[in-house]
């Protein structure tokens, strides 16, 4: 009875590997890392950012902003970044002459999910990646709007304004949402441009208005992919049964 038993699991298992190694070689993935020598994914990732900013407040004003991340992407569609972006935010108010800006640093973890290769065929050298995110925004030399209050003239409320020396700085809430859309020009190098829409504090430009405040930025992106897993070196069963032919 023990040897029967033990030739049917080993029919078993050979079937049960015959199977999935069948199913690997149908694979779009790994056909099209056949093709081309490597797997497109995993990956790991640098990225570069350079843009524009505005709060969406009266008053606004568009400023420079830039941008350094780093990231892997688990999988065709799942991975993670770590994002790095500031510069400087210029506000100003709608009856009062003269515009203020101030220093920025806003850091996010964002999951980053490739809508276009959601299924399981690759989508190509165009991707669109949907990007959300939480961190921390820290602010600072907001020596401009001081000067502003000083002279009495703002007629929005300004109680909430970090000046003094109490909350000379500020620290903020950040959630991200955005959609990040990509191009491979080369195998390690993609271009690409991303819109976001961050959420943090009120007192983050000073005016208080009792919801969050909101700024936009739209970046155009470098980004370098490394750590490709080259198609020889796949040691999946399929390769396995293949060299045993």
């Amino acid at each position: 009875m023990q040897i029967k038993n033990l030739i049917l699991s080993a029919l078993l298992g050979i079937t049960t590997t015959g199977s999935f190694a069948q199913g690997l070689a149908n694979d779009p993935r790994d056909a099209q890392a056949q093709q081309q020598g490597y797997y497109s994914q995993p990956y790991a990732f640098v990225q570069a950012q350079g843009g524009l900013n505005t709060t969406l407040a009266a008053g606004n004003v568009m400023k420079p902003t830039f941008s350094v991340a780093g990231g892997y992407m688990f999988s065709q569609a799942i991975g993670l970044r770590l994002h790095i972006n500031g510069m400087n935010s210029k506000n100003g108010f709608e009856n009062v002459a003269g515009k203020y800006q101030f220093k920025y640093i806003n850091t996010n973890l964002d999951l980053m999910v490739n809508l276009t290769n959601l299924g399981k065929k690759p989508s190509g050298p165009f991707n669109v990646y949907f990007v959300a995110g939480a961190g921390l925004a820290y602010c600072w030399n907001n020596d401009e709007f001081a000067i502003i209050a000083s002279k009495g003239v703002i007629k929005e409320d300004i109680s909430n304004a970090w000046i003094n020396k109490t909350h000379k700085d500020l620290i903020s809430h950040s959630i991200r949402a955005g959609l990040l859309f990509d191009y491979d020009i080369m195998k390690n190098v993609s271009v690409g441009a991303e819109f976001d829409f961050n959420n943090l504090s009120d007192r983050f430009d000073s005016k208080y208005s009792g919801s969050n405040d909101w700024m936009a930025t739209g970046q155009v992106s470098v980004t370098y992919k490394f750590g490709y897993k080259a198609y020889g070196s796949n040691k999946s069963s399929t390769n396995i049964i293949r060299r045993s032919k």
